[in-house]
């Protein structure tokens, strides 16, 4: 290998999973299967973004990721989002079955 490509090597960053892994049967049952699998893949890295489509269903993604890990430590989850989002956000959360609340 020449010069150029062993820089290149050192260059490499690697995406470390830091979370947990949940049986896709065990997520909301009212999730798409691609929404089931991006909640999975996200609680698996642990730290990650979800950058989907405008109706993609991000909000339930969020709120489903947020359930997950608020079970699984028996903590709480912060969602911030703008104030115009927030009612919409609690929406989604009573049709998913995820308690939500907008705190002003």
């Amino acid at each position: 290998m020449g010069k150029y490509e062993d820089f290149l090597k050192k260059k490499e960053v690697t995406a470390v999973n830091a979370g947990f892994s949940v049986p896709k049967e065990e997520l909301n049952k009212n999730l798409f299967p691609f929404q089931r699998d991006i909640v999975s893949w996200a609680l698996q890295k642990g730290k990650s973004s979800v950058f989907t489509d405008c109706g993609s269903g991000k909000t339930c993604i969020q709120l489903e990721f947020a359930h997950q890990v608020c079970k699984k430590t028996g903590g709480t989850a912060l969602i911030v989002a703008p104030l115009s989002v927030g009612e919409q956000t609690r929406r989604e959360g009573e049709k998913f079955g995820i308690e939500a609340f907008v705190v002003r």
